[in-house]
């Protein structure tokens, strides 16, 4: 090719190029069709994303009330149906477990621990504590996931003592 024909060919696509920028500085934006859908549906999916963020908004709010309650401290929170303490005698039907020790004797008490439908076994690890009868609710807590043991926990009410080490406790509330 040429000088002169490469030239003449550089000075076309110039000219044309300067004409397309010409016409799309000047020429009042025209939507096409298929731009003025994308946008539509543009639109539509900001407000379903809107709409979701509302409801994962509510869902966070409903988790955070529900985990004040559980944080707030069993002692305000729990009544006497989630947790019965049952000393000798207060029941008629009801046997006394005792443990030995160097001095006399001590009673272990007996306590109904109640799971509701949905909470996890750190739940069950919080009214072990604040029972007493575990000293760390987050060991035992993770004592049962590393065993694979949270997932057993089921909804209901488990009679455990004070006198249950660990590995008791577990069988307690897995059944």
């Amino acid at each position: 090719m040429s000088k002169k024909t490469s030239r003449i060919l550089s000075l076309g696509l110039l000219v044309s190029s300067m004409v397309v920028m010409g016409l799309e500085v000047w020429s009042p934006g025209v939507l096409t069709t298929s731009q003025t859908q994308s946008s539509e549906v543009l639109v539509d999916q900001i407000a379903e994303l809107e709409n979701k963020v509302e409801e994962l908004e509510a869902e966070n709010s409903r988790i955070k009330d529900e985990h004040d309650r559980l944080t707030e401290g069993y002692a305000n929170s729990l009544t006497l149906s989630d947790v019965e303490v049952i000393e000798e005698g207060e029941q008629g039907n009801t046997e006394s477990v005792t443990t030995s020790s160097d001095e006399d004797s001590e009673k272990a008490r007996q306590f109904t621990v109640t799971v509701k439908e949905g909470e996890p076994s750190s739940v069950v690890a919080d009214q072990l504590q604040y029972l007493g009868i575990i000293d760390d609710r987050y060991a035992f807590n993770d004592y049962l996931e590393e065993n694979d043991l949270a997932k057993k926990v089921r909804p209901g009410n488990y009679v455990v003592t004070s006198d249950m080490n660990t590995d008791e406790l577990v069988q307690a509330i897995i059944r």
